[in-house]
C-alpha cells in the first residue's frame, strides 16, 4: 500500500496546482477537492466566453468516491477550437468523449479541475494510464484512507 500512495504522490507532488505554484502532495487533493468522481465523458461542446473558448465537458458520474451526485453534470474548462481558431491553455486538462476519468474537482471561477491536468486521471481497463498503470481499486482505497486522515 505504501508503494501505492508513494506512485500517487510522486506523479501528484511533480505537477503544479497551477501555473507557477509549488509542489502539492496527494493528501492536499483528496483534502482540497469538494468532490471525487468515477466519471465517463460525454458530449464536449466549445464556446465563446467573451474573447476566450471554453469547452463544456459533460460527465456520466459512476462512482462518488468523496462528495455525491448521480446526474450527469458538466464542467467547463478552458481553451478549445472553434472553426479554425484553437485556444489551448498550458496545464489544463483534456477530455476525449468516452472515456473514464476520476476527478479531483472543486469550485472554480477558471478551471474545476483541481491540479488542473494533475486533477484528471485516465481509467484504461480497471487501471490509472497516469500512475503506471495503478489499480483503480487501489487509488480508492488511497483516498478513504486519507480522507480517515490515515
Amino acid at each position: 500500500m505504501r508503494t501505492a500512495v508513494a506512485i500517487i504522490a510522486t506523479f501528484l507532488g511533480l505537477s503544479e496546482v497551477q501555473a507557477g505554484s509549488p509542489q502539492v502532495p496527494f493528501h492536499f487533493f483528496v483534502t482540497s477537492a469538494e468532490r471525487i468522481v468515477e466519471a465517463r465523458v460525454g458530449t464536449m461542446e466549445t464556446r465563446w466566453q467573451g474573447q476566450l473558448l471554453v469547452t463544456d465537458v459533460t460527465l456520466q458520474p459512476q462512482k462518488n468516491l468523496k462528495g455525491g451526485g448521480s446526474e450527469p453534470f458538466f464542467i467547463t474548462i478552458p481553451g478549445g477550437t472553434i472553426g479554425s481558431t484553437t485556444l489551448h491553455v498550458s496545464k489544463a486538462p483534456v477530455f476525449h468523449t468516452g472515456e473514464d476519468v476520476v476527478l479531483f474537482l472543486r469550485q472554480n471561477d477558471w478551471c474545476p479541475v483541481l491540479g488542473w491536468e494533475k486533477g484528471k486521471l485516465t481509467v484504461v481497463n480497471g487501471a490509472i494510464s497516469e500512475l503506471s498503470g495503478m489499480p483503480l481499486e487501489l487509488l480508492e482505497a488511497d483516498i478513504a484512507r486519507e480522507m480517515k486522515g490515515k
